[in-house]
Order: C-alpha cells, then structure tokens, then sequence
C-alpha cells in the first residue's frame, strides 16, 4: 500500500510539473489570452519582440509607434491587430524607414465607430492616412490636430463628423477635405492674429492679406519681421517694404514673405548656416507652411 502511494504521488507531482511547463510555454508564446480576445483590453496588450521583429530597445519608436496602434485599435475595435502576431502582418499598417516605423494607416471602408483617437497624432512617422469609408464621428480636429508635418495623404471622407476642419488638416498635399466639407456642411476653423515670439500649431493669419498653417510637430518656429530696402534687385515688386518670417528658435534660418508680394515667398537662409534646414528637419516645417500659404479667403 504505501508503495502504491509513493507511485500515485509521484505521478502527481510529474502531471503538475507538466501543467507548470504547459503555462510557461503558453506565456513564452503569448497564447494565455489574445489581446483581441473577448474580455481584453489595451492595458493587457504590450507589443513585444514577436510583435515587432526586432527587440523593443532596438527600436523604441517602432516600439511606440506599435502601442500607439494597439490603443487605437482597442477605441475603434479594430479586427485582426494582436500583440500575439507580427506588426507587419496587421491589415492596413505599413512600414517603412530605416530604421523601421509605421508610415501608412489604411482603415478605410472598416464600418469603424466612435471619434477619432488621439493616439494618432504618437505616429509621427505617418505620411499616409485613410480613414474614409467609415462611420467616425464627433469633432474632427480633436484627434487630429497632432498629426506630423511628413503626413502627404489624408482621407476622411464618407464618415459623419461635425463641428469644423482644423486648417492645419491642408498640410496634407492629397487630401479630400473638400468632399467631406461638401457632405457634412462643415467650415475650417476660426484663423488666429499671428502674434510675435513662438508659434504653437496652428492656423495664422498675418496682417490683412495671408494665411498659413504652422504644424504642430516639429522644430519650433517664431515670428518676427525685419524692414529691407533693396534698390536695383531684380526679385523685389517694390524697393522697400517689410518682411515676414518664421525662423527657428535660434534665428538661424528663416521663411520670409513679403506683405506686397501677395503668395509669393522665398528661404531666407542667413550666412554661415546654409544646409542648416536639410539636416534639423526645418525645411519639411517650412515646405508645410510654404505650400498651405493663402490669400484671406
């Protein structure tokens, strides 16, 4: 008999060392529960290696760019997206780069509910983004408004947003913001007096004649204005006058408009830092404001 119980306890003790393995095993492999599983939420989900392809420190971006996605897919109950399987394996994500971050989101015809995460402005890697085809709703800047000077493609339409367009939303080359403002009955954003010293983002409108939109991510810029008289030069309408610029916090190099020119504009890069903008990300800033210059409506 006691034999016999020894043998009993011993296979106890084997089978339970076995369950013990089996749940490390499943841990290892990220197979105690998916994050898209019923009953899960963001916080239970963290991208890890196996997400990403590479270890988290790395690459800490991709690393950031990956959470920010799985945030966003826990507000608007996005489908297939799980920490358990490769990041480039997610429908509509796309990476690029070196190193690697998500540089398109492609959501578009999801039936997606709810308002726009703000977790979308943390991918700042992002030059494409398709949201259209949806049935997003509530104010349209409130998500948006952080979105990165790279962003070239934006999409939005076919979706029941209200309130108004953020006009920073033009940075965006490609973009069907004038569908959705037809289909909704939408209008841009009130426009800010351009105050001297830093510029947060936004859309500014100097003196009486132009309107541009600063972006809200990227190298600061600040206003100031500086009076030149340039007889005889050739690109001048007039002899004199007064210039507009926006040039970086240490006033190394500057965008200048001229009030007289109308939407005419140039670089103004002072002696001694030329190429400064090539390599501190200033001029994609200042590409952005040049191209979303206007006359007052």
């Amino acid at each position: 008999m006691a034999a016999w119980m020894r043998g009993k306890r011993a296979r106890l003790w084997t089978l339970a060392a076995a369950c013990v393995a089996m749940v490390a095993l499943a841990v290892t492999l990220g197979l105690t529960q998916r994050d898209d599983a019923p009953g899960a939420t963001a916080t239970t989900a963290t991208c890890t290696a196996r997400t990403l392809g590479v270890p988290r420190a790395s690459n800490p971006a991709l690393a950031a760019d990956c959470d920010a996605l799985l945030a966003i897919k826990a507000t608007l109950r996005v489908s297939g997206w799980s920490a358990g399987t490769t990041l480039r394996s997610w429908r509509g994500v796309t990476l690029g780069g070196t190193p690697e971050r998500v540089t398109a989101l492609d959501l578009s015809g999801n039936r997606l509910t709810g308002s726009i995460p703000t977790q979308l402005g943390g991918l700042t890697a992002l030059t494409a983004l398709d949201l259209s085809g949806n049935m997003l709703s509530g104010n349209l800047p409130a998500g948006l408004r952080d979105l990165p000077p790279t962003l070239a493609t934006l999409r939005l339409a076919g979706n029941t947003f209200t309130g108004c367009i953020d006009e920073r939303l033009r940075l965006a080359e490609t973009n069907d913001l004038a569908t959705l403002m037809t289909a909704r009955g939408l209008s841009w954003c009130p426009v800010t007096a351009m105050p001297d010293g830093e510029l947060t983002g936004g859309t500014y409108q100097i003196d009486d004649t132009l309107i541009v939109d600063v972006p809200a991510m990227g190298p600061g810029v600040k206003r100031y204005e500086t009076y030149y008289s340039q007889p005889g030069d050739p690109d001048a309408v007039n002899d004199s006058g007064v210039w507009h610029c926006l040039s970086d916090m240490a006033e190394q190099e500057a965008l200048c408009m001229d009030e007289s020119w109308g939407k005419s504009y140039r670089y103004q890069i002072q002696e001694g830092v030329s190429g400064m903008a090539e390599t501190s990300g200033l001029r994609i800033v200042f590409d952005k404001i040049e191209a979303s210059a206007r006359a007052e409506p």
